[in-house]
């Protein structure tokens, strides 16, 4: 569900984000500008082998520093959320799974019209080599459990701040982090 008005009008599209604008009436009864970019939808997945592990994917692209993520990508046209995470997944590691949930949907800016879609993708194995794409180089590890989480909350170079998020509350508490792990294996 968009969170720009149906009055909003495209300002600019771009390769990435469009920018909309449309006027607001205030509280006080003046009308000011109001602002929104929008995106397509992207995915990530939390993919996991018959080995009990976890797929980590070690990027580097132009213009950024090193990063570790999960697989992932942005949904093309016409591509459900699920379709692009198997597309993804494919692409990004060359793995594969038959077993497939959504574990949670994320709005990460209220100024932008994004949704992140974070999928399962359970007993995964390799199936076909790598396909990425020219901006990419994107080496796959596998880490165990108990190394995920680490990685997640203690490297500062983690991309996916969503499940890190996740991870921190449940280490606090408010979720239970054994509940996480079942969900996975």
């Amino acid at each position: 569900m968009s969170h720009i008005p149906n009055h909003a009008k495209k300002m600019f599209s771009g390769v990435i984000f469009d920018t909309y604008q449309w006027e607001q009436t205030m509280f006080d009864g003046s009308t000011a500008t109001f602002e929104m970019l929008k995106r397509m939808s992207t995915v990530s997945i939390l993919a996991t082998t018959k080995e009990n592990t976890i797929l980590l994917a070690h990027q580097q692209q132009p213009h950024h520093d090193d990063f570790i993520s999960l697989p992932g990508g942005k949904q093309d046209p016409g591509e459900t959320p699920l379709q692009t995470a198997k597309r993804e997944l494919q692409e990004e590691s060359g793995y594969t799974s038959n077993e497939w949930a959504l574990y949670k949907s994320y709005k990460p800016y209220n100024k932008i019209d994004w949704e992140v879609f974070v999928y399962i993708a359970k007993n995964c194995t390799k199936t076909h080599p790598q396909q990425l794409d020219p901006g990419e180089k994107i080496s796959i590890s596998t880490v165990s459990f108990e190394e995920f989480i680490e990685t997640v909350t203690v490297t500062s170079n983690f991309h996916g701040h969503e499940i890190v998020e996740d991870i921190l509350r449940m280490q606090l508490g408010y979720k239970d982090i054994a509940h996480f792990k079942k969900q996975l294996f």
